[in-house]
């Protein structure tokens, strides 16, 4: 995808710029993510 969503979901704080990278993820792969991240922030 041609923008800058981290920079934009970052700067502010919009759900749907985070959401749409993972859900972009979870349709190309055609199953479940393999790894999960968890942390602060």
């Amino acid at each position: 995808m041609p923008v800058d969503l981290d920079r934009c979901y970052a700067k502010m704080h919009l759900p749907d710029h985070g959401d749409l990278p993972a859900n972009i993820v979870r349709w190309a792969s055609h199953a479940v993510a393999p790894i999960t991240v968890e942390g602060p922030g």
